[in-house]
């Protein structure tokens, strides 16, 4: 095995170990926040040209199956911000109705300006803004 055939096993297994942390985060939140689709996609795009260079330049079908698990990977993730979105949701121009049941696992900022608000409505906050 040269040091290219390592380095470049090295990089997959290092790549799917970053992706499937995302996804799973992603599953378990039900959230995309802070997901891009567009990053996700040139992955995918990346992934497909190399793994055709690893298949027919280098004659490397390991590497270039490695390189198609990635980018299954990476079409997954897009979906997945494709069906939950990216979870932003910004105070200045939400619609007064929006609950905090309504909102992504990880827009937990939104729940505390909304108890904040409600503590200062009722006047038991006093807090000094840093």
């Amino acid at each position: 095995m040269s040091l290219l055939d390592l380095f470049s096993s090295a990089a997959i297994i290092i790549g799917l170990c970053a992706a499937l942390p995302q996804l799973a985060a992603m599953l378990r939140a039900r959230s995309a926040a802070g997901q891009s689709s567009l990053g996700w996609t040139l992955g995918a795009f990346v992934n497909a040209l190399m793994s055709y260079v690893n298949f027919a330049g280098y004659h490397a079908a390991v590497l270039a199956a490695g390189n198609v698990a990635s980018l299954l990977i990476c079409l997954i993730a897009v979906g997945l911000v494709v069906r939950f979105g990216t979870g932003v949701v910004h105070t200045a121009n939400r619609p007064s109705g929006v609950t905090v049941g309504d909102l992504p696992a990880t827009e937990f900022w939104e729940l505390r300006d909304q108890l904040e608000h409600e503590a200062r409505r009722r006047g038991d906050l006093q807090l000094a803004v840093a």
